[in-house]
Parts: structure tokens; sequence; C-alpha cells
């Protein structure tokens, strides 16, 4: 389970609503699908990810959004990293 901070621009008590939920462990997007992300700014200073799909994954996050309008979605990213001896 995740715990969500309340959002400041959501309208009608929505942020209360996104206290907890459950994420998949089977990811509609995966990191193949991902062709480069940015963290940036909007206009009011916020941080917001720039997300470049591929085909695909644009296809999925297009079907993933439709099927669930008015609903929450979460995009989950990790960085890793990884350390090898030489």
């Amino acid at each position: 389970m995740v715990k969500i901070p309340p959002i400041a621009n959501l309208q009608n008590d929505s942020a209360q609503k996104l206290k907890y939920f459950r994420l998949s462990s089977d990811p509609v997007i995966t990191k193949n699908e991902i062709l480069d992300f940015k963290k940036l700014n909007d206009e009011l200073g916020r941080p917001v990810i720039d997300l470049i799909l591929n085909k695909e994954g644009a296809k999925k996050l297009k079907i993933l959004t439709e099927n669930n309008i008015g609903k929450p979605i979460a995009m989950v990213f990790v960085k890793k990293s990884c350390l090898r001896q030489l």
C-alpha cells in the first residue's frame, strides 16, 4: 500500500480520497516503452515529469486513461544504481 500526500490543486475533496491505494505488481507501461523522461517545472513552478513513450507505450497509456476517466492512476519511477566490480 502506498500513501499519497494530499494534492493541493484537486477539487471537491478529491485529495482526501487519494490517501491510500494499492499498486499492481504488473505495470501497464514498462521501461522498454519509455524512450525518455525529464523532471521539469510547470508555469507555476510545480514539479512535473515530461514522459516520451514509444508507439506501444503511448497506445497503452491512451487505453489506460480512457478506461479510468475520473479515477486516479499512479506512475512510479524508481532510480536504481548498480555497482559492479571491474
